[in-house]
Order: C-alpha cells, then sequence, then structure tokens
C-alpha cells in the first residue's frame, strides 16, 4: 500500500488549525510529561523525538519521576475528597 494512501483515501494536508498547534507546541520549549490542571512537571529524562520523514527535530519532552507522579496522585486524592461532597444530579 502506498504510504500516502490510508483506507484508500489520499491523506488530506493538515488544516491550519493543526499547523497552529504544531508551531505552538514547537516554541513552547521542553515539554513537561506530567500535570494536574494547568501545572505540568518533568523532573526525569530528556526525550526527543524526530520526524520519521526528514529526521528533524520535532520536541522534547521532559519525562515525569516518580516523585511527579506522587505529587499528581496527591492532588487528585484532595480534589477526590472535595468532589465526593457534591451531590449527584
Amino acid at each position: 500500500m502506498d504510504a500516502g494512501f490510508q483506507n484508500g483515501e489520499q491523506n488530506r494536508p493538515l488544516s491550519q488549525a493543526g499547523r497552529d498547534l504544531i508551531e505552538r507546541i514547537a516554541g513552547a520549549g521542553d515539554l513537561c510529561g506530567a500535570g494536574s490542571g494547568s501545572e505540568a512537571w518533568g523532573h526525569g529524562d530528556l526525550l526527543r523525538k524526530r520526524s520519521p520523514i526528514d529526521l528533524q527535530p520535532l520536541a522534547v519532552l521532559r519525562s515525569a519521576s516518580t516523585q511527579d507522579y506522587r505529587e499528581i496522585a496527591d492532588r487528585a486524592a484532595t480534589a477526590f475528597s472535595a468532589w465526593r461532597m457534591v451531590p449527584a444530579p
């Protein structure tokens, strides 16, 4: 099967929204591997991703550490304590 086709249909060009998203991610610097709400953390190893097409850099992701995941779990438990007191509709 030709790499340019999927399910018998030619792949469509990326929409403007898709291009905008890629530009925003690319300009964000290192991305973090874990988050809660609007905050994100990454204290683990760096993961560098390249395009399989031309091997150009796509993004750098800072992986989450065990402590990062503990922080997220603690925040989730705290949020659940408040949320469970809200009556069902």
